[in-house]
């Protein structure tokens, strides 16, 4: 895994609610590569990933998809929430975008690097 890139879950380009998280991620690929795994998403697994959660606020995924999801792998843990609750945060969206972009392209690998960026604690006691 010598890649690194960024999933960014939000306004991006800052010309809406200007509010966006980015999910960094290691990878087997280039980021060249997995732009491409992007664009196949939908032709692979019938799911638009930009239509989920694409309006202001929007944090849940119609039952529509829901069942596609679920068609694709009915034991995912990635989608097992929004199944059950129906409800999304900007972290299941990362991971359900890598876990599609895998789908896409299954000789990819991503691996989150969520835990390996350590907080600098600014306040408080050791």
């Amino acid at each position: 895994m010598h890649y690194k890139f960024s999933l960014p879950i939000g306004d991006w380009s800052g010309d809406g609610h200007n509010y966006c998280d980015f999910f960094p991620y290691k990878s087997n690929k280039p980021v060249t590569a997995i732009r491409e795994a992007h664009f196949k998403i939908k032709d692979v697994t019938g799911i638009d990933i930009e239509r989920i959660c694409s309006d202001y606020r929007d944090s849940s995924i119609d039952e529509k998809t829901r069942s596609a999801l679920l068609a694709l792998n009915p034991a995912c843990d990635v989608i097992s929430e929004w199944i059950d609750f129906g409800v999304s945060s900007p972290r299941d969206m990362a991971n359900l975008w890598a876990w599609l972009l895998q789908k896409a392209d299954p000789d990819l690998v991503l691996i989150s690097m969520e835990d390996d960026i350590p907080m600098l604690p600014f306040y408080g006691f050791d």
